[in-house]
């Protein structure tokens, strides 16, 4: 049953700029599932966590996140 409910949950999105990223931790601050935190000033995101709502890429201050575009995954 369990393999049920994790086969519906869709593969993270996010993915992450670091050369434009400023650690700022405005993202890991809104990160509701704690996908997002901030390690040593550096940015780590945990992929099993991120249900892909978002709320990270709206708040970041350099658009260092965003989420990957499910259209360029529908050809193959």
């Amino acid at each position: 049953m369990e393999n049920e409910k994790s086969s519906l949950v869709d593969p993270c999105r996010l993915r992450i700029d670091y050369s434009t990223c400023v650690s700022c931790a405005a993202c890991a601050a809104v990160c509701h599932t704690l996908a997002l935190n901030m390690d040593a000033l550096t940015l780590e995101l945990e992929e099993q966590l991120c249900d892909n709502c978002s709320l990270c890429v709206y708040v970041c201050p350099t658009g260092s996140l965003y989420l990957l575009d499910d259209s360029l995954n529908a050809a193959s």
